[in-house]
């Protein structure tokens, strides 16, 4: 493997605040272009890489840039979204009791499965708990502050100004996503309540032969979801059994509830999804210019 780094901080940028199906985790974790460019094609985002690579070099000219108008818009947000006591009106909310049975999909039985999630799930507690000012959105503040598609669409960002808000306990954010999916749900006839299998996070479980749903962004009960399908499958590592959800791209990887695999494994477990046996690459460990080691 050559030492070649080109386009670094697009890199940076790319996969500490861009991919947001890992929200805040670093991937891939090697800038150097042979790994790079090899990682991106395992994990089938090359055109996501080659669109998000041509958007950042036509909106900003550094990483440095980017992350300064991002902590900006950061700054904004918390000034201006929130009533003034949001903080001790969230931590002092009561959840209430649960309509749903909790499922990490880890606990889920392989399969076919529709998804429906909260869109913008935050907002949408926040809003139910009534601690956002009402005189503008989100989207407002953000579209005042930037031109950029890229921090327009940051799922990275929203998650950062969240993080912000010092909510002392995730059962508050768990029990009203509870409560808004169970509004949506009873607004969606062709769902039996007794085929849920029960909710992980802002997302319900349902199988997929259970349901006749079509994908997409809905309102019901003035409840914003995205309903999709996702496959869920296993396959043996190592001496762990590992669960992920078959994007056909990066996913989040299990190998107990609530526990993920370290990304140093990533390509490796990749290459044996897809029957593949692990080369150089895959078993090198390091982060950004620097090779660590080879895993055995």
């Amino acid at each position: 493997m050559n030492s070649e780094i080109t386009n670094k901080d697009a890199k940076i940028i790319y996969a500490k605040y861009w991919y947001k199906n890992l929200n805040t985790e670093m991937f891939p974790t090697i800038y150097i272009d042979d790994y790079w460019e090899y990682t991106i094609d395992l994990f089938n985002l090359r055109d996501d890489w080659e669109t998000f690579l041509d958007t950042f070099k036509k909106e900003f000219d550094s990483a440095k840039q980017y992350i300064e108008e991002s902590n900006k818009i950061t700054n904004e947000l918390t000034k201006k979204l929130f009533i003034p006591d949001a903080i001790d009106k969230v931590n002092s909310f009561i959840p209430t009791k649960a309509n749903f049975v909790q499922k990490n999909f880890y606990d889920l039985p392989d399969g076919d499965y529709w998804g429906i999630d909260l869109h913008m799930a935050f907002n949408q507690v926040m809003n139910y708990i009534g601690v956002l000012n009402k005189d503008v959105t989100y989207e407002s503040i953000v579209n005042s502050m930037t031109d950029s598609t890229l921090l327009k669409s940051s799922k990275f960002l929203r998650i950062n100004f969240y993080n912000g808000l010092d909510i002392k306990k995730n059962g508050i954010l768990f029990s009203v996503y509870d409560t808004l999916l169970y509004k949506a749900i009873q607004g969606i006839k062709v769902i039996n309540f007794d085929d849920i299998i029960g909710i992980g996070g802002d997302c319900i479980h349902i199988p997929k032969n259970k349901s006749k749903l079509k994908e997409g962004d809905y309102i019901f009960n003035d409840v914003s979801v995205h309903i999709d399908s996702h496959i869920v499958k296993s396959i043996h590592y190592k001496d762990n059994i590992v669960k992920y959800l078959d994007t056909g791209t990066i996913t989040k990887l299990f190998y107990k509830p609530n526990y993920s695999i370290s990304f140093d494994y990533y390509l490796c477990i990749m290459k044996t999804i897809k029957n593949q046996q692990p080369n150089q690459i895959d078993l090198t460990v390091g982060y950004e210019d620097q090779i660590f080691y080879t895993l055995d």
